[in-house]
């Protein structure tokens, strides 16, 4: 499914590296494989991943570029809620 986001905080560090916030609702706008269309889960759910598996939605709006995290987290709820977090170190990863 696709979310769209009302919220995306960056917090970057004295040290360089960042903490980013998403705030997101579940679309019902088709995706573009039909079969991964999905629906909102029955109960909430999180998952949780590490490094080199999720990019900066930051970094792609501002100089589209694929900076990659560190970890990230996300919770989606019944009502179609998508909060997500992801860390980045000061020194971006090479995942390519």
């Amino acid at each position: 499914m696709r979310a769209e986001c009302s919220f995306l905080v960056r917090v970057e560090r004295p040290d360089g590296s960042a903490l980013e916030t998403q705030v997101c609702t579940l679309s019902d706008e088709p995706v573009m494989v039909p079969e991964f269309q999905g629906a909102p889960p029955d109960q909430a759910f999180r998952l949780d991943g590490g490094p080199c598996t999720w990019t900066s939605d930051y970094w792609w709006n501002v100089a589209d570029s694929p900076v990659y995290a560190d970890s990230f987290s996300y919770v989606v709820t019944p009502a179609g809620a998508v909060r997500a977090t992801s860390t980045y170190s000061a020194v971006p990863l090479a995942c390519e």
